[in-house]
Formats: structure tokens, sequence, C-alpha cells
């Protein structure tokens, strides 16, 4: 039977815009992923749900710190329904400065936080966070910065999704889409660095990232923390996930190499010298999809079809934000 609406790509954007398009209305939806929800770069994420600058007032910086800010919400509304607990953390963040220039930048985005964001002087030590290595640049403490469990996440949407009345189907790869037209009256494609298959002429790219799991016996800090391009995840249990690498030119190759693995483990030592002790458990390597010029892109193809894809580094902290625009799109048509 024609669905009203087919969902291609089973991540996170696709899954949050299923469930809230069923939960909001009363229209028939199908969503396709091509293998298990999450498998793409959604799975490969380490959780972070880190705010855009606060100076920068406008745009997507402004749409990305109000869509974290329904995290809260969300995964308590997921945890009723489907009583799954997504992890979801407002635990804050520390972002360590290596620069005379990190720190004077810092300053304006400080006074423009409405209070979320404070300075952290030189060799400043931390109660309760002993382990974390602030030195002579200082730092930055922002309270706004949580972090969810990606795999509990994606399960919990995948439930709602279907104890909403989604039609949820996995290992069902869409190729092309004058057929999944036929299928739906409006379809909207959130296939991420695989968008291009269906839409060839987006700017939608890929970009390499990878990232570890390390191990300890038990928590040793709290907070995020953040140096340069790396952050560090700690979890209850002694699990800390280290992320990411930025590889552009390495195209849809998702390999790890011993290379990215040495940096990324070093770059956590140097933040908190005591992850030396841990065991690598896992590496992995995974692709977000770029937009083009690094913006994401959420548009009408034509009458039928909507893509948003492009999200790159902030899918995750985007989505709810995106679910809304699709759903309202959506919503004037039917």
């Amino acid at each position: 039977m024609k669905k009203d609406v087919a969902i291609v790509g089973g991540g996170i954007i696709g899954l949050m815009t299923a469930w809230q398009l069923a939960q909001r209305t009363n229209l028939s939806i199908a969503l396709f992923e091509r293998e298990e929800c999450g498998a793409g770069a959604t799975g490969a994420a380490i959780g972070g749900l880190i705010p855009y600058s606060f100076s920068r007032s406008q745009g997507v910086a402004e749409v990305q710190r109000q869509s974290i800010q329904k995290y809260p919400t969300i995964a308590e509304e997921l945890r009723v329904l489907t009583g799954i607990d997504c992890g979801y953390t407002r635990a804050g963040r520390i972002h360590v400065f290596t620069s005379d220039g990190q720190r004077d930048n810092a300053h304006k985005d400080v006074e423009c936080s409405d209070g979320w964001q404070k300075m952290l002087p030189a060799f400043h030590k931390f109660d309760g966070e002993p382990e974390v290595v602030i030195g002579e640049f200082g730092g930055l403490q922002c309270d706004l910065t949580a972090f969810v469990k990606i795999t509990l996440l994606i399960e919990a949407l995948k439930k709602a999704c279907q104890l909403a009345g989604v039609e949820v189907c996995e290992q069902t790869p869409i190729t092309d889409l004058v057929e999944i037209c036929a299928q739906a009256e409006q379809v909207v494609v959130a296939t991420g660095c695989w968008t291009q298959a269906l839409i060839p002429d987006c700017e939608v790219r890929p970009v390499k990232g990878q990232a570890l799991k390390l191990k300890l016996p038990k928590q040793i800090f709290t907070r995020m923390v953040r140096q340069n391009e790396v952050y560090l995840v700690p979890y209850a249990d002694g699990t800390v996930l280290v992320g990411s690498t930025s590889e552009p030119e390495a195209g849809f190759d998702i390999t790890p190499t011993a290379e990215a693995r040495n940096v990324l483990f070093g770059k956590a030592c140097q933040m908190v010298p005591a992850l030396a002790q841990a065991e690598v458990v896992d590496h992995w390597a995974g692709l977000r999809p770029r937009g083009g010029k690094r913006q994401p892109l959420i548009k009408r193809i034509d009458g039928q079809t909507l893509m948003a894809a492009g999200h790159h580094k902030i899918g995750l902290c985007l989505a709810p934000s995106v679910a809304d625009a699709v759903v309202q799109d959506i919503s004037s048509i039917f």
C-alpha cells in the first residue's frame, strides 16, 4: 500500500524525523535503511552534544544551540515511551586551551553565553576532576555541554517509531529515487554520505573520522574534555570515548589506521595523563556527510522530494531542529 511519507535513511536524522512526524500527524510512514538503523555516521559518533560558539548569534550556530537544549525532554519522552534510558547527561565540558589566541578568542564567547560558560585560569585544578590537566593557557568551562549513549538513543528512537506506527524496514537499500517516489506521496532523503547516489547533483561528501574506546577500572573524571579538535567522553563504568580525526581525503574508506590510533591515544593522555593506563578496547571509523560550503542541506528537490543531509559533525546536535523543519514542511502539504 502506498505510504503518505517514505523516509530514506535510518540514522539520527531519519529516525528523529520519522518519530516526530508520527507523533504529530496521522500520516502513514515508512522508513528504509540499507543496513541497520544507526549503522552510518550516527553509530560512529561519540555522542557529544556540544554547543557552537555563543558569539555566533545567527544561522546554523543559533539553531544548533537551541536544538541541543531539546534533548532533556526528548530523552525523558523516549524513556517513558520505550523504557530505554539513552543516557542523556549534562555533565559539562572543560576546554583546555593550547595558545594565547584560543584564550583571547574565548573571552567574547563567555560574555555571550548567558552564564553557561566561564574562563578557567592557567593550571586550574577542579574539585572532583584532579586528573584533568589545564596548562599555561588556561581553559573554559561550559555547563551546557552534554552527551548521550548513541547505541541506546538509536534503539529508543527505533522502538518509539515502531510504537507510533512507523514501518521500519532495515536491510532495505533504496537505489532509485523514482522507484521510492512511486511508493509514497512524499519522500525525505536522509542518507548522509550516500545522498549523491539518489540525488546526483547534491553537494554532500564523506569526511572520515576515527575514534577510540578506552577502559579503566573506574571513572576518573566526569566532564567532557576538549583540546583542539579531540574530545573525551567519560562514562560511569570507566569507559572513555576519544574522538576524532577529520580526513576528507579518505573518500569512502572506513579502515581504522595505526597512525590515527596513536595520535588519538596520545592526545587523550595529554588531557588526562592517567589514561596512559587505559586499555584500548575498540577503534573504529565512520563517514560524516559534509555539505557544500560546510552547511547542512535541508531543501526541496521537487514537489515530492525533500533532502535533509550534509550535517557533518553536528547531525546529532541538529536532529531535533531538522525534524521540526521537516515535519512543518510535510504537514503543510497534507
